[in-house]
């Protein structure tokens, strides 16, 4: 496996492919080769990052590693409306536990205490964080270190 393209991103991970079945869909992951190398067996899934994809098992969210086992097991939520689950970035992914955003470890740990609406993936060290009135950009540690962003006004 390498590095792959898929709608417009770039990814360490081969594909993820969806089965529509007669009573749920499925994801797994295809190989180049187009063989499966993790079986359809989530609800949903995202692309790998740093070795990490997020996928969907009894509605929770967790993250599972190249051989399908779950590395941070299924316990956060998502939102289809809001960006509340990031894929890894900088070792760090962003996550909502119980309504609130924060950022996690490779093991699950939370490094940011979920404390946002919602967040973005860090890029170049900072992040884009928001609570019900402003966005702000953070640093590795939640420190606020960059203007405030009315969130009226997006």
């Amino acid at each position: 496996m390498g590095i792959y393209r898929q709608e417009g991103k770039i990814c360490d991970s081969a594909a993820v492919r969806r089965n529509a079945g007669i009573l749920r869909r499925t994801s797994g992951f295809i190989a180049a080769t187009g063989d499966f190398f993790i079986s359809p067996r989530f609800e949903d899934a995202d692309l790998f990052f740093e070795g990490l994809a997020a996928v969907e098992q009894n509605g929770k969210w967790g993250f599972i590693d190249r051989d399908g086992r779950f590395v941070i097991p299924p316990q956060f939520e998502y939102s289809r409306l809001e960006p509340t689950i990031t894929q890894f970035s900088e070792g760090l992914a962003g996550v909502t536990k119980h309504g609130k955003f924060g950022y996690v470890d490779k093991t699950g740990v939370f490094v940011i205490a979920p404390m946002f609406k919602k967040g973005f993936a860090f890029r170049a060290g900072i992040a884009q964080a928001c609570d019900s009135k402003v966005c702000s950009y953070i640093d590795r540690h939640g420190t606020r270190i960059w203007p405030r962003i009315d969130t009226a006004a997006r």
